[in-house]
């Protein structure tokens, strides 16, 4: 909120400020002094917002001075301006604990002049009360206000970037899945077209699949990021009801697959459904790339109060060079948004394991 040098709107208002109290002290009184004060009492609003405490005790010594030299002060207009202007920058720019101790200070200043004065009565102190009180009270509340407007910024912009973030993992799981099956097929199809054109038709029909399913999810990432925020056209995300298919497109890639589920199969929202879904696909990919020709397991284990996803393949090399890619940093990423955790690494003897537990609500 503070600049070093003093900003241009406020030159320009101590300024004008300087001039018209000269002005006005030259049509009531035309005391010399009062000229000198009156410009000490403008010109350090132009520091109101670099060194607010500083410029309200200057103002307010100068007020000070300036009742005890021109009299009753109340029929000046610029005092009133000058005070108000740099009480509210006391509230508006100081911390709590400086801006109620600026307040008590300027106000004492001014109060000690009054005193010292021959014109002191309980209005002049009622008047200084209303004169610093309530610009200091209008500066507080703007305070609170910028700073929740900043806060309420602070929280959209991270929402953009979570939102943002989301979308990327979305579209790495949809890509790395469905093209690393795409490109596994294309190989086995250029194996055996010769020898077995059947077989080769089967893997172009995989990738044709494949490839389908990976347009409905692209356009479903695309529609999500639509800035008129239609979403007609879009498909819902995938979550646990979707694993069936799932398991079947891996199997028709070459990667025998055994689904597993113990306990009471039931709904986990849509959240806990989706990352416990990519979580699958995610270890079905790695374990498709890096353990062809092996066996994997999924198994879903449901607890009353918590989801187990574990993914193991028997495949003489260890996935787990993976680790330390996108892929697991994703599936990471999505357990801990639920409060879960996830373990990954390889199983002694051969093959790779991922685990993740998912609190469920």
């Amino acid at each position: 909120m503070q600049r070093e040098r003093p900003g241009r709107a406020d030159v320009l208002l101590a300024v004008i400020l300087a001039a018209l109290s000269l002005v006005e002290v030259a049509v009531i009184d035309r005391e010399p002094r009062g000229f000198v004060l009156a410009v000490l009492m403008s010109l350090p609003l132009a520091w109101r917002r670099i060194a607010p405490l500083l410029v309200a005790l200057v103002i307010s010594g100068s007020l000070a001075a300036f009742v005890r030299v021109a009299g009753e002060g109340n029929d000046y207009v610029f005092i009133v301006v000058t005070i108000a202007l740099s009480m509210y920058s006391v509230g508006a720019y100081l911390a709590v604990r400086a801006s109620v101790a600026g307040l008590l200070a300027t106000a004492a200043v001014v109060a000690i002049g009054v005193q010292a004065s021959e014109v002191s009565s309980t209005g002049d102190y009622l008047f200084i009360a209303f004169l610093f009180g309530a610009p200091w009270v209008a500066g507080r509340i703007a305070r609170r206000q910028h700073a929740a407007t900043a806060a309420a910024e602070r929280r959209a912009t991270d929402a953009v970037a979570e939102e943002r973030a989301r979308v990327a993992r979305e579209l790495h799981d949809v890509v790395a899945h469905s093209v690393g099956l795409m490109v596994v097929q294309a190989g086995a199809a250029e194996q055996v077209i010769d020898r077995d054109p059947a077989a080769a038709r089967e893997a172009l029909a995989t990738i044709r699949t494949t490839g389908k399913a990976a347009l409905v999810d692209l356009r479903h990432m695309l529609g999500l990021l639509r800035s008129d925020g239609d979403q007609q056209g879009s498909e819902p995300q995938p979550d646990l009801d979707a694993l069936d298919a799932l398991v079947e497109r891996v199997r028709g890639a070459g990667l025998p697959v055994q689904l597993e589920v113990q306990g009471e199969r039931r709904p986990v929202g849509p959240g806990v459904g989706l990352a416990a879904y990519r979580v699958v696909q995610e270890a079905l990919t790695n374990a498709l790339k890096h353990a062809r020709g092996s066996h994997a397991t999924v198994r879903l284990r449901y607890e009353p109060e918590l989801l187990e996803v574990t993914v193991t393949d028997d495949g003489g090399s260890s996935n787990g060079t993976a680790g330390a890619g996108q892929g697991l940093i994703g599936m990471r990423q999505r357990v801990l948004v639920h409060d879960g955790d996830l373990d990954a690494g390889p199983i002694p003897g051969g093959g790779f394991r991922v685990h993740a537990r998912l609190p469920l609500p």
